[in-house]
């Protein structure tokens, strides 16, 4: 029998979320075009005995003074961001947050433009999961 580990989901990784625990949040790659601001974000997820998820996303917003409402924004796990839908939503005037819950690779660089999992969380990676 296979040894069976739960599915970790985007929701999941935050059930047991210590709000003590610093997000460590960074942006990069910032830039504008045609009205839309796109940059790189990364921050601290869930902690265990092994280390922390670094949860990457994508942040979008239409550019522009002023708060904007946010969608957070969570693809199919084997299906790349729907440009049409971002459209459809920053022209609307709706920042969005897609956060990459997949988790494609391990990297020690905080800055890879995935979620990365700790060992014992390594079946959150999908492509970990999917033995692939």
């Amino acid at each position: 029998m296979m040894n069976e580990r739960p599915i970790v989901s985007a929701v999941g990784l935050f059930k047991k979320f210590n709000l003590k625990t610093p997000l460590d949040a960074n942006e990069w790659n910032a830039e504008e075009k045609d009205g839309v601001y796109r940059s790189f974000v990364s921050y601290n997820g869930h902690v265990v005995d092994d280390g922390c998820v670094h949860i990457f996303a994508q942040f979008i917003r239409p550019v522009g003074e002023g708060k904007k409402p946010v969608i957070l924004f969570l693809p199919d796990v084997e299906q790349d961001v729907d440009e049409e839908l971002i459209s459809f939503f920053t022209s609307r005037g709706y920042a969005m947050l897609i956060p990459d819950y997949r988790g494609f690779g391990e990297n020690e660089n905080i800055q890879a433009h995935h979620t990365m999992y700790p060992g014992s969380l390594d079946h959150g990676n999908y492509v970990c999961a999917r033995g692939i």
